[in-house]
């Protein structure tokens, strides 16, 4: 399909009529939750990237360190969707005092580690690593939490 223009009224933030005018046209991925638009990017990121890159001397790198950065992206949406499910099921049955604890302590620890690599280390790869191995480790640790059942045991409703 080819969009050349789109004019949004009255949709979220757009109160107003706004027209945008694609002259060189437009590539996007769309589709519903869960339809797989991840897998895209993890296993056609070069593709994708390539359509920004230009042309320039500075394209190989830039699709390059696109490339990697994409699959970073794709698995951190996996995992960040694990640790959603997982965790709202946890709270559904009365865990949220053990996640908030839980979820601080594995926060502290990333940001001081991102701190660190910011300050001593910079590097775009390595900071989207910890942040992936963020979410990661958290959604392993929320599934071991339900995988043990702690919440067996909890009371979520009281008898009065």
């Amino acid at each position: 399909m080819k969009i050349k223009r789109l004019e949004i009224s009255g949709f979220k933030s757009f109160a107003d009529r706004v027209t945008l005018d694609f002259q060189q046209g437009i590539t996007g991925v769309v589709g519903p939750n869960g339809c797989g638009k991840s897998i895209v990017f993890a296993f056609y990121p070069g593709q994708l990237v390539a359509l920004f890159a230009g042309s320039g001397a500075e394209a190989a790198e830039i699709i390059k360190i696109g490339i990697i950065t994409m699959r970073f992206v794709a698995f951190y949406c996996l995992f960040d969707a694990a640790n959603v499910v997982i965790s709202s099921i946890l709270a559904a049955v009365g865990e949220t005092s053990w996640l908030a604890r839980t979820f601080f302590i594995c926060t502290c620890v990333f940001m001081v580690l991102l701190w660190g690599v910011d300050l001593f280390m910079p590097d775009l790869i390595l900071e989207w690593a910890l942040a992936t191995a963020f979410v990661f480790i958290t959604a392993v640790l929320w599934f071991f939490r339900f995988k043990k059942g702690v919440w067996r045991q909890q009371q979520v409703l009281r008898q009065s």
